[in-house]
C-alpha cells in the first residue's frame, strides 16, 4: 500500500488526554512537524511515525472515545489533535499528512450511527488546510480469515463534504455498539487513506477532530416506522 514509503523506525507517541494540558507538543521524527493532543475531554490517542513518501508524512491514530457525555444527547465528545509545522527544512520534511490506517475504539457506552472527522487551520488566517479528494477511507471493509468473518468499517457511506477542498468527512449508515472498534485504512486499496493537504507557514497549525453522532429522536422513530412497514410487507407477502 505504501509504494516507495521509507520505511523508518515507528515513534509512538502516547498521550493521556485527561491531562493534555500537561503534555507537551512531541516530534513526529524529523520531519519538521509536531502533535499535540490539547483541550479534549476523557479518552486516549496514539501517534504512529511509519516514514516519509510521495511527498507526504505518514501516520498511524489510534482512538479511544471514553467520554460518556453527548451534547443534547447526539453529539459525542471529540478528541482532537494539533499538527503544527516547526521546521520546513526539516531532513524529511513533507508538507502533507497521510492517516494510512487507524483504530477508533467506542468506549463511550453507547452505540454510535455515524462518525466525523474535520480538519482546520487553528487560526483564522494562518493558511489552509484539507482532505484530498482523490484519497478517502472505504466502507464497509469485510474480510474472511478462515471461519472468521472481520469487519473493518461497518459504516457503508464514506463521503467528503463540499468542493474541491473539502474539510469534513462522514462515515454513515451504520453502527458501532460501545465496546468494538473500527478500522478505516486497515486492508483497504493503495488509495484506503486520508491525506490532508497543507498550506502552512512555519509557526502554523491545524486541528484534525474526530467524534461520534447518534440519530436525533426523530429519526429513530423515522426508522422504527421503516421498519415496521417492512415486518407489514412481509405479513402481506406471507399471506398472499
Amino acid at each position: 500500500m505504501m509504494r516507495t514509503l521509507k520505511i523508518a523506525v515507528a515513534l509512538l507517541v502516547v498521550v493521556l488526554l485527561g491531562v493534555a494540558s500537561e503534555a507537551a507538543p512531541m516530534a513526529i521524527g524529523d520531519t519538521g512537524w509536531q502533535v499535540d493532543a490539547y483541550d479534549a475531554f476523557d479518552g486516549k490517542v496514539w501517534v504512529t511515525y511509519k516514514g516519509t513518501a510521495d511527498g507526504a508524512v505518514w501516520i498511524e491514530l489510534d482512538k479511544e472515545f471514553d467520554s460518556e457525555s453527548f451534547d443534547g444527547g447526539l453529539l459525542g465528545d471529540d478528541i482532537p489533535l494539533k499538527f503544527t509545522l516547526v521546521d520546513a527544512e526539516a531532513a524529511d520534511f513533507a508538507p502533507d499528512i497521510i492517516v494510512t490506517g487507524e483504530v477508533v475504539t467506542n468506549n463511550t457506552g453507547r452505540t454510535w450511527y455515524d462518525f466525523h472527522m474535520t480538519v482546520a487551520p487553528e487560526l483564522v488566517g494562518t493558511g489552509a488546510v484539507w482532505f484530498d479528494p482523490g484519497y478517502v477511507f472505504e466502507g464497509p471493509i469485510v474480510v474472511s480469515e478462515g471461519d472468521v468473518v472481520l469487519s473493518y468499517n461497518p459504516f457503508s457511506e464514506v463521503s467528503l463534504v463540499a468542493g474541491e477542498r473539502p474539510m469534513k468527512l462522514d462515515f454513515e449508515g451504520g453502527e458501532l455498539a460501545s465496546g468494538q472498534h473500527f478500522f478505516p485504512g486497515y486492508r483497504g486499496t493503495d488509495d484506503n487513506y486520508v491525506r490532508i493537504v497543507t498550506e502552512l507557514e512555519v509557526g502554523d497549525s491545524f486541528v484534525l477532530k474526530e467524534w461520534p453522532t447518534i440519530p436525533e429522536p426523530a429519526t429513530f422513530f423515522l426508522l422504527g416506522l421503516g421498519g415496521m412497514a417492512l415486518v407489514g410487507l412481509e405479513r402481506r407477502r406471507v399471506h398472499c
